[in-house]
């Protein structure tokens, strides 16, 4: 996952002019933000398993106060001077953007994930959250069904306790809630369902494992 819940950066490599920021981030209080000079980046290593299916990155973004717009990169590399997959280039976003790229292609790969921005004039920043790399061992998912989150600071690491469960509709955060693992869907190849589209979010009685390939590869009860 990569994201910035806690405020806690350190699995990330910092240059200058970034920071945990705290605002209306996306899946969290927290964003990484820049408000340096010139350009500069964060980066993080990763590498997608072997014997992983239709491997995504996503990464949201957008500005902040005032000024010209930042400039923005977002790539990934094979961790030197080669772009792998170029995720996007151009002007930050007054509201939170996506942007998303194939990395099916990378699977057993090195690879490195590369933010970079550039500040404008004034007092404009860029706000960067939900850095994301995932992927599935089922080629039967769809491509852009709901994915776990872990709450760390990783970027493709396995799931742990504290997990997101969260969708995406038209690009905007459709649920999101804190789970355990005994409320099931660990290390089986399975993940969670609803029981009840009206039952609360953050009870255990909610859930149970999907004997669908999740939600929303099939309809929920």
């Amino acid at each position: 996952n990569g994201d910035f819940e806690s405020g806690n950066m350190s699995g990330w490599s910092i240059e200058s002019g970034w920071a945990a920021d705290t605002g209306d981030a996306v899946s969290g209080s927290y964003a990484a933000r820049y408000s340096g000079t010139g350009w500069s980046r964060i980066y993080q290593d990763f590498k997608i398993d072997n014997a992983a299916t239709k491997a995504r990155v996503r990464v949201w973004e957008r500005c902040g106060s005032s000024g010209s717009e930042p400039k923005l990169i977002i790539r990934v590399t094979n961790r030197g001077f080669t772009v792998l997959a170029a995720v996007y280039e151009g002007p930050c976003h007054p509201e939170w953007t996506l942007h998303t790229a194939d990395l099916s292609a990378l699977a057993g790969v090195d690879a490195r994930l590369e933010i970079w921005a550039k500040r404008g004039g004034g007092d404009a920043y860029a706000r960067f959250d939900a850095a994301a790399v995932f992927w599935n061992r089922n080629p039967n998912f769809p491509l852009d069904c709901l994915h776990l989150w872990v709450n760390d600071n990783e970027i493709g690491k396995n799931l742990e306790n504290c997990q997101v469960f969260i969708g995406s509709v038209q690009g905007k955060l459709h649920d999101a809630v804190a789970f355990e693992k005994t409320w099931g869907g660990d290390g089986d190849g399975t993940t969670l369902s609803r029981r009840d589209v009206f039952a609360p979010s953050s009870e255990a009685a909610t859930w149970q494992p999907s004997a669908y390939a999740g939600t929303p590869a099939a309809a929920n009860p």
